[in-house]
């Protein structure tokens, strides 16, 4: 299949977003020249508002200052544009000046770079594209060094406000954090053998069958199946003939399987679409949860500063497991952060006191974003985990029946009654319904527990520092690679049973223990009395 050939002296939709500088001179900062076709459900969006083109800008910006601009516009690749698009470049009348003379072709000049209709793949190019639910084919350039312009853009607050809000109301995302592609031109083309293709498994989990939707007359493909185990090794591979006379294909294999690795060819035998990882769900189980019960959270100044339903659960079942990310390491580091983040596989948390307040807020709502995911278990390890740490973090929890299992330090526990509040703390939320905790203190015999885990059922969690302090300084929260989680969970839970190495706080004896109560203890007396 030859794009290249297929691709020139064919119409585009071209998004362009510049710089105009007070002088008038427009500098290039993003293109993207997408091939249009008629069957498009965009296809009439972008409607031209000065002229023949589409043009958005922030109001309110003089003419005295720098003025970002998007244009939407149709053209017709040419062979010189094709080949240097940075080389007069024009939108409209304006001529576009390139944000650097050096530019480089990441996959080769010629070369087209396939980007899947999984929806699950995780490539940059791919966020940054209209959203089409068929395979796309890409070939950028980009500077071969951050240009001075895109420097400064995303140095200063007012510029790249200017760019996130343009890309957020006209494509749906922020094009600020995709620094990498910044500067560069995407020319962007699609399978011309079908729309879309559809996988589904058979009853009899021994096979699939694939729905092609043909963009015109069906014609021969190849699709080679990988089939893999839970633990994602090989456990056999086929190849199926399409002949392309009719719409719904019957793939039959040998056994059943966990997941597939999917690749298509075409007549010519060259790649077209592929799937990294398909996994079908076999089943669903709806769990229905009673809110039964309100817990108001308060401060040592009896505020109120947070409202949690506690609910009532039954059994439930979870189906697949999370996959790490692939293909973000190639990628712009804000939008490989924000990838990382939002999966809580890397947060970074600055210290920052003059954000203070946000700080905490984020820290709270991830650790209980992660201890809400567990449907059987939890340990929290931290030998300083204390009274308040058990109010941040375990009372706001949804869920009162996940056993919570927390292995604290009894030394680092020793002053000011924090054993004993903690233990009086668990005693009285057990004891009203709100939570279902146990706590054990690691006496430092054999063992010191020097960095902090979170286990829910089988993720696990590093903590840069303890959730005494989570959030107040700067710090990390690090999912721990699959492959090296059951090393972890084994030890913890060796320190758990091991009566040596911990003890159960209720079996540590001080003179006081019973009379000091703590500011939790108190408005759960009062608030959980039904």
């Amino acid at each position: 299949m030859n794009l290249t050939k297929e691709y020139l002296n064919q119409e585009v939709r071209r998004i362009v977003f510049s710089l105009r500088r007070p002088s008038g001179e427009f500098v290039h900062i993003f293109s993207i020249l997408e091939k249009i076709e008629e069957d498009m459900q965009d296809y009439n969006d972008f409607a031209p508002n000065f002229g023949n083109e589409y043009n958005d800008y922030i109001k309110g910006i003089g003419g005295n200052e720098n003025k970002i601009y998007l244009t939407v516009d149709r053209i017709t690749v040419s062979k010189a544009l094709y080949e240097k698009p940075w080389e007069q470049y024009y939108s409209g009348k304006e001529l576009i000046k390139p944000s650097t003379e050096d530019y480089r072709w990441p996959a080769g000049e010629t070369q087209w770079r396939i980007l899947p209709s999984d929806e699950n793949a995780k490539m940059e190019l791919k966020a940054v594209l209209p959203r089409r639910v068929c395979p796309s084919y890409v070939r950028y350039c980009i500077p071969a060094v951050e240009p001075e312009i895109i420097s400064q853009i995303l140095s200063e607050e007012k510029l790249k406000s200017q760019l996130k809000t343009l890309s957020e109301r006209n494509l749906g995302y922020d094009l600020t954090i995709h620094k990498k592609l910044l500067g560069g031109f995407i020319f962007l083309t699609y399978n011309c053998i079908y729309r879309k293709v559809n996988f589904t498994e058979k009853e009899t989990r021994d096979g699939i069958y694939c729905r092609l939707d043909y963009k015109g007359t069906g014609q021969l493909l190849t699709v080679n199946c990988i089939r893999r185990a839970g633990d994602n090794g090989v456990v056999g591979m086929e190849q199926f003939i399409l002949d392309g006379s009719k719409n719904l294909y019957e793939l039959s294999f040998k056994d059943s399987f966990h997941s597939l690795e999917l690749n298509i060819l075409d007549k010519d035998g060259d790649l077209i679409d592929f799937y990294n990882q398909l996994v079908f769900i076999h089943s669903i189980n709806f769990d229905m949860r009673v809110g039964d019960q309100e817990v108001h959270v308060v401060d040592e100044d009896g505020k109120t500063i947070k409202t949690v339903q506690k609910y009532i659960e039954g059994d439930r079942s979870v189906i697949g497991d999370k996959n790490p990310s692939k293909g973000l390491l190639d990628s712009s580091p804000e939008y490989s952060y924000q990838e990382f983040e939002k999966a809580l596989d890397f947060v970074f948390y600055d210290g920052d006191r003059d954000n203070a307040e946000q700080n905490i807020e984020k820290a709270n709502s991830d650790i209980v974003r992660i201890l809400n995911t567990a449907f059987e278990r939890v340990y929290i390890c931290d030998v300083f985990f204390d009274v308040k740490s058990l109010s941040r973090f375990v009372v706001p929890m949804s869920s009162r029946s996940v056993k919570v299992k927390i292995l604290s330090g009894k030394k680092e526990l020793k002053s000011d009654g924090k054993r004993e509040k903690l233990a009086t703390a668990i005693k009285v939320l057990n004891g009203n319904g709100i939570a279902n905790i146990e706590c054990r203190l690691l006496t430092g015999k054999k063992a010191e527990l020097h960095d902090r885990f979170i286990v829910a059922d089988d993720q696990v969690w590093m903590l840069g520092c303890s959730l005494n302090e989570f959030g107040n300084r700067a710090t990390t929260l690090i999912r721990v690679p699959k492959d090296y989680r059951k090393k972890l969970v084994d030890r913890v839970e060796e320190w758990w049973k091991d009566e040596d190495l911990t003890v159960n706080i209720n079996d540590v004896e001080d003179n006081d223990s019973i009379r000091k109560r703590c500011f939790l203890c108190k408005w759960i007396d009062k608030l959980c009395r039904r």
